[in-house]
């Protein structure tokens, strides 16, 4: 009995950190580890790509509004040019322990738009990155998980709206 009276705090303690936290594992945790360029030592994230078979203005409103639905501030747009960035969002992020971010990062995305055809667009998205470490940003290398997710949110938009 005395064992179950030691034990209930600490489940009720886990159970109470994770819904007070309103933490979302997606996307994928929001994943930023360090990834190397192969032995430059620097941090210039790859931009990754993807096409869509939908027009430029299509393709444009759906990044977006899922930019928008992910949090990020837009600070640039130049349409014409098929250029969009976003401002710094700082927040937690993986691991995760007892429900609560271990890291504090913050990360903002530059977007560009090349319109291949009437009913097709190329989309690349980069993602600038630093962990947050005693008050000071330290650059990382985004392993592109994140960009592939949000080209993915995107073309989810692009379906829903056909």
């Amino acid at each position: 009995m005395k064992r179950i009276l030691v034990f209930l705090p600490v489940v009720i303690f886990l159970a109470l950190g994770c819904a007070i936290s309103g933490t979302k594992l997606k996307p994928v945790a929001y994943s930023h580890e360090k990834v190397s360029l192969m032995g430059t030592g620097g941090s210039q994230s790859p931009e990754v790509f993807k096409e869509y078979i939908s027009g430029y203005e299509a393709v444009w409103n759906a990044t977006v509004e899922t930019i928008q639905e992910v949090g990020h501030p837009i600070v640039t747009v130049d349409k014409n040019s098929g250029t969009l960035t976003t401002d710094w969002l700082e927040r937690g992020g993986a691991p995760f322990i007892l429900g609560m971010p271990f890291n504090t990062f913050k990360d903002r995305f530059t977007v560009r738009f090349l319109k291949l055809g009437d009913s097709q667009t190329k989309v690349g998205v980069r993602r600038s990155l630093a962990i947050m470490e005693k008050g000071q940003a330290k650059p990382q290398t985004s392993n592109g998980v994140i960009e592939g997710w949000l080209l993915d949110e995107i073309g989810a938009k692009l379906a829903t709206k056909k």
